[in-house]
Formats: C-alpha cells, structure tokens, sequence
C-alpha cells in the first residue's frame, strides 16, 4: 500500500489505517503482525508512506479519516502481489 500526500490545508490531522476481510462485506482493521511497516499518527504533507501486508483475507481497504484540518491532497494505490501464496476459495 502506498499513500502519497499533498498539501494540507488548515492544519489539518489526517490518520490513515488498513482494514482487511474474508467477504467484502465485513472490514477490521488489520492487526499489526499482518503488516510490514506502520502508518504514521498523522499523514505529514508531501510524504509518501509505504505499509506491506502479509495477512491471508481476499480484501484489503485504507481508510483515512480526517481528525481536524480543511484538506488533503491524497493518492492511495494498492499493489499486488505473489498472486501464487495468495488463499483460495
């Protein structure tokens, strides 16, 4: 996963996390021993973070929250891979 962020207007608080589940339906947040890295407390302006994960659900999310603070400019991308360690139905 990786979240690249922008300006932030306001001072703002913006707090990223990811989120997992078995039927793209019902998503918790991912335990820290499911991923390779952390989220930051707060996105800092103009960064980019890079977070693994290497849990076995079918569906992964980010959500990010904004805390206080006007705006943020923010791009997600989720990139697969070892599609043959990956679970089968």
């Amino acid at each position: 996963v990786i979240v690249a962020s922008g300006a932030i207007a306001g001072s703002g608080l913006f707090v990223t996390k990811l989120q997992d589940s078995d039927d793209d339906s019902t998503f918790a947040d991912v335990v820290a021993t499911d991923m390779l890295g952390t989220f930051p407390a707060s996105l800092a302006a103009s960064s980019v973070v890079k977070v693994g994960y290497i849990g076995g659900k079918r569906y992964i999310r980010t959500v990010t929250t904004k805390t206080s603070g006007t705006s943020v400019a923010t791009a997600i991308v989720i990139v697969k891979g070892h599609a043959s360690d990956a679970p089968v139905a």
